[in-house]
């Protein structure tokens, strides 16, 4: 029975694997089941085991932190130059919603960071500074692999980078280096899933990124 189940969930993981490479940007969904799925292997667990290494991440676990993100409405309320402000910008632009997320006491670990770094996804293309393009999608998650190699980020780096060989040849040398800065980054910035984005709405982006170091992509670009 149980080697059945585990066919059964490999036949459901490529099907949305399959689904989400034929049409990667049409919708959210098969990555959200493939993510679900791939969260019960072992590979996720111990990417889980190496993000609780660090007390910032096993602390917000602990405390299971997640007040929720406010409206796109709300954080435009806030000063112009603000995250929260800068956020609900963003999110307007794209015609994008918080995700939510429903914080449960007895969520495990494992379930506890899937969930928040879907919802911390959109804030971190605007303080690390990816658009939301695929190349700017394999970027992001090039960036999370580089903190704790979580199974789904790099399947979607991979899985963009295998795309330029077939849909831009020409770009393929310029698009793995963009994903291996990217993942550098990553390791070598404070845990994103250790930080308290919420307590710092009010807070300038500028300043926001400057006490964490970690400057806008185009910043980046331009000096290297």
């Amino acid at each position: 029975m149980r080697r059945l189940r585990n066919v059964w969930r490999t036949l459901k993981g490529l099907y949305y694997l399959v689904r989400l490479a034929l049409a990667p940007k049409s919708s959210i969904l098969p990555l959200l089941k493939l993510g679900n799925l791939i969260s019960e292997s072992k590979a996720f667990a111990v990417a889980a085991e190496r993000s609780l290494q660090d007390e910032t991440v096993a602390a917000r676990v602990a405390e299971r932190f997640g007040p929720g993100i406010p409206t796109v409405e709300e954080l435009l309320t806030f000063p112009e130059s603000s995250f929260g402000h800068t956020l609900g910008a963003f999110m307007q632009q794209n015609e994008l919603q918080p995700y939510p997320f429903p914080i449960q006491p007895g969520y495990s670990p494992e379930v506890y960071l899937r969930e928040r770094r879907r919802e911390i996804h959109d804030i971190l293309h605007v303080v690390l500074g990816y658009d939301t393009a695929l190349e700017g999608e394999a970027q992001l998650n090039a960036f999370l692999s580089g903190q704790s190699a979580y199974p789904i980020p790099v399947i979607i780096s991979a899985g963009v980078l295998l795309l330029s060989v077939r849909n831009q040849p020409t770009q393929v040398d310029y698009i793995y280096d963009r994903i291996m800065r990217a993942y550098l980054r990553g390791q070598e910035s404070p845990a994103v899933l250790g930080i308290r984005w919420e307590d710092h709405w009010a807070t300038p982006i500028g300043e926001l990124r400057k006490s964490l170091g970690l400057h806008p992509q185009q910043a980046m670009l331009q000096e290297a």
